[in-house]
């Protein structure tokens, strides 16, 4: 405001001493540029009118803090829970079959056969892991099976051990497939899939199940992705190399992992979530090509271009800096039948 009025002045005086007939246009531009001065510096009085205002009071500091509370209450109202919230340690068992996998986590000392992932599974969640920090979440289509996994939810729940299973397959779209039941219940039907089989010369008529499938990438991102780390754990984890909560996956998929992890990879689902992923990618031999899916623009004739795709995964993964993902591609088939009672609470301490 002063400085408006200094040229305010400072023109009056000068066209004092000016001739009648000054030149319009630069008393128009110098007053425009009063003008505009002045605005300037009385908008930048406003701005800082807050930081020069006077302290205030512990009441009202303390009102202050009450509605920044109020604001973050709410917004953790407003959180979407998680299946895996208080999950310490998840396991993800893509392609259960019969779910002995879990039982493996779960129940070590009964499958001593299975060493090789009873190894990993002590490498990263610990040898002294306790069941009360696990979660695990199967997700098996095959309706031949729902009984099984009932039964072995139920006798789970009864230990107190987290146990979640998904009459559900796994794809990069969230829909319904068909499914083929192959005529190897002698194997729990291991092998079916959206494929028949193509390694055998007989006129087979296979029957159909039509499944839901989800997109496991989307679902990984909603359910586990910053999940709440419960402040509590009852393990002791001192032997884990690199400590802290872990998410493993154990896929087997019957050839449903030639879409899938195209898209657990270009999602960001894998290599942020997943810290570790073991199980078969099915590329070993001639009889299980042709792998076609039409709808992803993906034809695989034969064997050497099967192997040429999985190279070309592998590779990807490898390059990958910013990838925190180990990969183990290995099957790990022990105890198919399982054989082994379901724990009873009441006859068993753990």
């Amino acid at each position: 405001a002063k400085i408006v009025i200094k040229e305010i002045i400072m023109i009056k005086n000068k066209k004092k001493r000016e001739p009648k007939n000054p030149c319009t246009f630069v008393w128009i531009l110098r007053s425009f540029f009063a003008v505009f001065g002045g605005l300037l510096v009385w908008q930048l009085y406003l701005f800082t009118a807050e930081d020069r205002a006077e302290p205030v009071s512990s009441s009202s500091s303390s009102n202050n803090n009450k509605v920044r509370k109020s604001k973050n209450t709410a917004v953790a109202a407003a959180r979407k829970s998680k299946l895996a919230d208080g999950c310490y340690h998840v396991l993800l068992d893509v392609g259960a079959n019969i779910g002995v996998n879990a039982r493996f986590l779960y129940e070590p000392h009964l499958y001593p056969k299975a060493h090789k992932v009873l190894a990993l599974f002590d490498h990263e969640f610990g040898s002294s892991r306790d069941n009360r920090d696990l979660c695990v979440f199967a997700f098996e289509p095959n309706p031949a099976h729902r009984k099984r996994f009932e039964n072995l939810t139920n006798a789970y729940t009864k230990m107190g051990w987290r146990y979640q299973h998904f009459m559900a397959g796994v794809s990069d779209i969230d829909g319904t497939m068909d499914f083929y039941h192959l005529h190897d219940e002698d194997k729990n039907e291991w092998g079916f899939s959206i494929f028949p089989r193509t390694d055998v010369k007989e006129n087979i008529t296979y029957e159909v199940e039509h499944v839901p499938v989800i997109r496991l990438a989307k679902w990984m991102w909603d359910e586990i992705w910053e999940r709440e780390i419960p402040k509590k754990v009852y393990g002791d984890y001192s032997d884990v190399v690199k400590p802290g909560p872990k998410v493993l996956m154990k896929m087997d998929v019957e050839k449903m992992e030639y879409i899938l992890v195209p898209d657990l990879f270009m999602s960001g689902a894998l290599c942020n979530v997943v810290d570790l992923m073991y199980g078969e990618f099915h590329v070993w031999h001639s009889g299980l090509f042709p792998v076609n899916f039409p709808d992803n623009n993906l034809v695989l004739n034969n064997f050497p271009e099967g192997n040429q795709f999985y190279k070309s995964l592998n590779f990807i993964h490898q390059v990958a800096r910013n990838c925190k993902t180990q990969l183990v591609w290995e099957d790990f088939e022990a105890y198919l039948y399982d054989g082994m009672p379901f724990p009873d609470p009441t006859e068993t301490a753990w």
